[in-house]
Parts: C-alpha cells; structure tokens; sequence
C-alpha cells in the first residue's frame, strides 16, 4: 500500500528533482530564453510576427493622418483658393511682396477683417498698370517708398496716406489724369534697402514722382553692436529655412488656421516689446546720432539715382509720439527703444534727441539735392488720437499726413513733372 500511495503521490523516491518552484511557474529570464510568455511559446518567428503587427498599426496611422492633411489642404484650397507667399525673398531687393498675394487682415481696433490688396507687381496698389500693359499717357504715377510708417499694414487701402494722396490730387487736377498712389513699402525696411528698390525696379516702371520717408529704422538699426556699415544690416548669417515657415508659405490649411487664431490673440509683438521696455532698465547710449552719416549717403545716393533717372524726388520727415511731457498713457504705448532683441532699451529723450538729429539729416539733403521736402515732423499732432505708437499713425493721423503731402505737391500751383 505503501508503494502504491507512493505511486499515487507522484513517483519513485529516486527520480530526478522537479526543475520548477513551487506553483508549477517558470522563472522569467529562463521563459524569455526559452521563448515563454503570456502567450505561449514565441520563438524567433513569434518575436518578429509581433514587431511586424506593430509596425503595421504605425504605418496605418500615419497612412490615416497623412490622407486627413491631404483632405484638409485640398478642403482649405477649393473653398480659398492657392496658398499666398507673402514675403519672398529677392537677389537685390532683400525681400518682397510677393505678386498677387492680397490678404486678409484685421483691423485691431473693430477686429473686422479686411483686405490687403497687392497687385502683380508686388505693390500695395489696385490701379496701376498690370506688367506688360504700356503706361497709360494720361496717368501721373508716385511711388512712395519706405517702411512701415508707410505701408500701413494696420489700415483699410483706402485709409492710407498714398490712396487718399492720389485721389485728391487726381480731383485738384481735373483734367481727366489719373494720379496712381503706389504704396511700394515693407515694413521693416531701411533707406539701403529702398535704394535698392529704386535703383532696380522703381525707375524702369516710368515713375512721375518718387517719395521716401525713413527714419526711426535706420536710427535703431545702427545703434546695435551687430550693426555691419558695409551692408547696412546687422552682422548675422541668415536662418535656415525651417519646416513651420515652408508650412506656412505652402499650405492653405496652416494660413487659414493661422489667420483663425490671429481673430483671438490680444497680444502681438509690439505689446510684448512695450511689456519688456516697461520692466527692463534703460540703456544708456553714447551718441544716437551714430548713424547719421550711413543713413545721410543712402538718401544722397536715392537722390543721385533719381536726378539721373530724371525723376522729381520729394522727401519727408518723420512725425513721432516724441515730446518731453508725454502722458503716462502715451509713454505706455511706445515700444521702439526696445532695440535689438533687447541689447539696447532707449529712454523716451534719447528716442526724440535721435529722431530730432535724423530729420534734420533729412531736411539737409533735399535742400542740398534739389529735392522737395514734405516737413511732416511739426504737422502731425503728438497725441494718440494721430499715433498708435511711436511712430505709426492712425486713420486721422494719415489724413493729416495726406493734406500735407497734398499741399507740398501743389504748392507750384500743378503736379512736379520729370526732367526732360
């Protein structure tokens, strides 16, 4: 019976050991070598059957998100139309409009949208002549050249100074001639880059009159440290393209999403800067007028360009917000002395001593050139009913600067006319 119970329990005394622990279960780096798991023997062919499952199920989501952006950009450009540039790049003029590529913006004080027209030759104009169409004998074409206290990127078309410019004018000489207000700015330019701009462009497209208005760019540009005279920029290698910004020049989809969440950010550029300016001490600088002389060849040298071009030139100072008893409201709005990405932070007396000391410069060389002056500096009120920021004017503010342009212009009793 012994035996036999022994029999019954599982065997002869002298058989081998069992191998496994108590509960029949396997150790695991002894499971995983011999390819056990949870489920089951695997082996070689079972790893590889797993890992191809997953790569499967990776592959097919990516499949899934790439048809939905397919969809998406095909969507956001049958009911939108192509995709804008923009900005482009351009061998000598730095950077350009691109041609036909109108936008929609929105006004920051009533947040409506409304739309930045730019014609085919990558101006903000919706009257002049399209590329290849001869200039019509009884159009007075100006150019206005400059910055971003020209181009008025804030405002309707019609509520820009060179519009209402031409249509006054247009109504004063009532003799059937068109006058084309042609805003040719871009913000963020200087005077060498609209040298470049007249120099290459501007004098073949058989221009009537030319008028530049720079300043507080160039002020600001060649006060840094980086400042290179030898190419009137600073001295830092360009950025490599990135993937957002190819996104953004390529796709509809990202533009319109992008224009989408513009309609809710209360807080741009300009209003970051004026927070930092607020809460940095200020830089002192040793002289502001530094870059005065760069900033006096350039003007000369629009000047020589449009005297052999036989171009009239008219030159105008810049207004600004500056004045020594600024209201607590009004030296909150300014932001310019944030110069550089913050190596330099101006005080408001040395942001007037500096535009002071550039428009002087101005007045200097229309009268030593022979060009107009549009004196707008003592003409446009230092209040925020005219500025919305240092330098850049309301809607009230660009009619008062059109008035005065207006009145320059006519002064001799009739449009300027090209030397013959």
């Amino acid at each position: 019976m012994g035996d036999a119970a022994a029999d019954k329990g599982g065997g002869c005394h002298d058989s081998a050991p069992d191998p496994r622990p108590p509960g029949g279960l396997v150790d695991r780096p002894e499971a995983e070598h011999a390819g056990l798991g949870h489920g089951g023997p695997r082996g070689p062919s079972g790893g590889r059957r797993t890992g191809a499952r997953r790569w499967r199920r990776v592959a097919f989501l990516g499949l899934v998100l790439a048809c939905t952006a397919v969809v998406g950009e095909l969507a956001a450009r049958a009911l939108l139309g192509e995709p804008t540039a923009g900005i482009v790049a351009h061998p000598y003029l730095r950077r350009v409009r691109a041609p036909g590529s109108s936008q929609t913006l929105l006004d920051p004080w009533t947040r409506r949208p409304f739309v930045l027209h730019v014609d085919e030759h990558g101006f903000r104009c919706r009257t002049l002549e399209p590329p290849g169409v001869p200039k019509d004998p009884r159009s007075y074409r100006i150019f206005f050249v400059g910055a971003s206290t020209t181009e008025n990127i804030v405002l309707p078309d019609e509520q820009t100074f060179p519009v209402l410019v031409a249509e006054e004018l247009t109504r004063r000489v009532g003799d059937g001639t068109r006058v084309h207000g042609v805003n040719t700015a871009l913000s963020g330019n200087s005077v060498a880059d609209s040298l470049s701009l007249v120099a290459h462009r501007l004098t073949a497209l058989e221009p009537d009159l030319i008028v530049v208005l720079h300043a507080v760019n160039d002020m600001r540009a060649t006060l840094s440290r980086r400042f290179d005279p030898a190419h009137y920029a600073d001295r830092i290698e360009p950025a490599p393209p990135t993937l957002g910004a190819w996104l953004r020049g390529t796709s509809r989809a990202v533009q319109a999403f992008e224009r989408t969440v513009e309609k809710f950010r209360r807080e741009d550029v300009a209003e970051k800067y004026r927070a930092r300016r607020r809460s940095r001490p200020k830089t002192p600088v040793a002289d502001v007028r530094a870059g005065a002389p760069y900033f006096r060849r350039y003007l000369e040298m629009i000047a020589a360009v449009c005297r052999q071009a036989r171009v009239p030139l008219a030159l105008m100072t810049m207004p600004s917000l500056y004045r020594e008893d600024l209201t607590p409201e009004e030296e909150a709005s300014l932001w310019l002395g944030w110069v550089a990405h913050g190596e330099l932070n101006l005080d408001t007396p040395t942001l007037l001593e500096g535009m002071r000391a550039y428009n002087e410069v101005i007045r200097e060389v229309a009268r030593a050139e022979g060009a107009l002056l549009v004196d707008l500096e003592p003409v446009v009120p230092k209040d925020l009913r005219h500025f919305y920021d240092d330098v850049h004017t309301t809607a009230l503010g660009n009619e008062v600067v059109a008035k005065a342009v207006v009145e320059a212009l006519w002064a001799g009793g009739g449009l300027p006319r090209r030397r013959r």
